[in-house]
């Protein structure tokens, strides 16, 4: 059995670059699954969110991204 990176709230939201707040909403909303520990142990941090989800949110987003700055681009040069 294949070891996976796991994230936990906190590690995430750093990783990203954001307030873990933002991170239980995507959580919370859908967009980003995550995975729930339970057992003695687990009270406070019991939120796991695998790497490849991240990576498929992130790719998700991508062109969203590209598009904001082209539009961006344009607005900087009205002539075009």
């Amino acid at each position: 059995m294949g070891t996976e990176k796991l994230f936990t709230v906190r590690e995430l939201a750093e990783h990203l670059r954001v307030k873990p707040l933002t991170v239980y909403l995507l959580i919370k909303s859908g967009k980003l699954p995550a995975l729930r520990l339970t057992g003695k142990g687990h009270a406070g941090r019991s939120i796991r969110i695998r790497a490849e989800d991240v990576e498929a949110y992130i790719t998700l987003l991508k062109p969203v991204v590209a598009v904001r700055k082209e539009v961006q681009t344009d607005e900087l040069n009205p002539c075009l």
